[in-house]
């Protein structure tokens, strides 16, 4: 799983536009799937599918975190596990 960039400095409601590159066994683009950003700030819970882009395994997801503070954030890869 790769990022093209992390929501490190980002603001409320502002939207983090982040591409996901889904690596089956780290190495081949994987074309087919549902990847997620996941979003948690206590029990606030948000999900972002991320949408094919053209390029094989290249996904990208619209983020928007609701309110200032700390959010934990993870990435389902759509196959086989979650990344944080």
């Amino acid at each position: 799983m790769k990022l093209s960039s992390t929501p490190d400095g980002g603001e409320a409601r502002t939207p983090w536009v982040v591409n996901l590159t889904v690596l089956q066994h780290g190495v081949t683009p994987l074309a087919g799937v549902r990847p997620e950003v996941r979003i948690s700030h206590g029990t606030l819970r948000r999900t972002f599918v991320a949408r094919p882009t053209g390029r094989v395994g290249v996904y990208r997801a619209r983020v928007v975190f609701p309110l200032a503070g700390t959010w934990r954030w993870t990435i389902w890869d759509g196959f086989s596990r979650t990344h944080t």
